[in-house]
């Protein structure tokens, strides 16, 4: 039987995680799932949260990761999903704007056959998103432009795709370059980018990380696109997965 890792960065997700894994859990009688929780530095009580929450028998599924420093989104991204160990490999957000049903909608894909695991990557697309927020469409412009990737919604989550191209992952990408990353490579493997539309709700408890206030959008907007033009650098040509 296929096993699934969802890996889900938190940094400061304390009053989020209680309710979202919740909604987690609902899935464990018909999915062999289980949800790596990333304490990404957070300096909250996120650690003494996650502790009960793994403490509770009922939560098993939970594999909590903790991070002491936090390097960044990608980089808690990635730390994830080295400790994974399921075949099907699935990120998103951990604060509870991306429903988890989503990602078991992505994982039906594979598991339906309709998707290969070897030949295709999932990744969310929230319809409309790059029409009504102009920050989306420039940073997918200039995504476009630097990579050719030519993707509606590049951040768009879940992202789901087979374990054996982690391997091929050998750039350094800390930042929230790191979805680009992963398409940017999905493609060089020629793996086809499937897209389902997905939801994305409001924010029930915290504040955003990358564009809490002007300032720190606008670094994270530079960062993006630094990060995007050391992968495209880093990354060498890979032959397409078998």
């Amino acid at each position: 039987m296929t096993k699934y890792s969802i890996v889900l960065p938190c940094f400061n997700e304390a009053d989020n995680l209680p309710t979202l894994v919740d909604r987690f859990r609902k899935f464990t009688e018909e999915w062999d799932f289980e949800l790596i929780l990333v304490d990404n530095g957070s300096t909250d009580h996120t650690a003494s949260v996650l502790e009960k929450l793994t403490a509770h028998e009922d939560n098993r599924f939970i594999k909590p990761h903790r991070i002491e420093k936090n390097k960044g989104y990608g980089h808690g991204i990635r730390s994830g999903l080295e400790e994974a160990g399921g075949e099907i490999l699935a990120f998103t957000h951990a604060d509870a704007q991306t429903p988890p049903e989503d990602v078991f909608r992505a994982f039906e894909l594979y598991r339906s056959g309709e998707c290969d695991p070897k030949e295709h990557i999932v990744k969310g697309r929230r319809p409309g998103r790059d029409k009504v927020l102009l920050t989306t469409r420039g940073l997918s412009f200039v995504t476009r432009i630097l990579t050719g990737l030519k993707i509606e919604d590049i951040n768009g989550q879940p992202k789901v795709f087979h374990q054996s191209l982690l391997q091929s992952m050998t750039c350094s990408v800390n930042n929230f370059a790191f979805d680009p990353y992963v398409l940017f490579i999905a493609s060089k493997q020629n793996l086809n980018i499937q897209s389902i539309d997905v939801r994305f709700d409001n924010r029930q408890h915290g504040i955003s990380k990358s564009a809490a206030t002007i300032v720190k959008k606008f670094l994270t907007i530079i960062g993006f696109i630094v990060g995007i033009i050391k992968f495209t650098k880093c990354s060498k040509p890979c032959k397409a997965s078998s």
